[in-house]
C-alpha cells in the first residue's frame, strides 16, 4: 500500500468538485501546521481522512472507477490521476 499525503485528498477534491459540478462534498480536515508530527495528530488526520474517503464512496454522484484504487492507497498517485483524466 502506497502512502497518500495531503495533496494527494487534495487534488482528488478538487478533481471531483470540477467534474460534479454543483454536487455536495465532503470537506477536507483542516491542515495544521503546528504540532502536525505528533502522534496523536497523524491518528486523528487519518481517521478524519479515512471519513472523508468513506463518505464520498458512500455518494453515489461520486462513484467513479479511481475512486476505490485510491481509497486502497494506490502506490502510484499518477496511475490514480491517469485513470480519473482517461474516463
Amino acid at each position: 500500500m502506497g502512502v497518500l499525503v495531503r495533496s494527494d485528498f487534495v487534488w482528488l477534491r478538487e478533481a471531483l468538485s470540477a467534474r460534479y459540478v454543483g454536487v455536495l462534498l465532503p470537506c477536507l480536515p483542516e491542515k495544521k501546521f503546528i504540532g502536525s508530527n505528533s502522534p496523536e495528530f497523524i491518528q486523528t488526520r487519518m481517521r478524519a481522512l479515512g471519513i472523508f474517503l468513506t463518505r464520498l464512496c458512500d455518494n453515489v454522484c461520486v462513484a467513479h472507477p479511481p475512486l476505490p484504487q485510491f481509497r486502497r492507497g494506490s502506490r502510484s498517485m499518477r496511475r490514480v490521476r491517469t485513470l480519473w483524466t482517461a474516463s
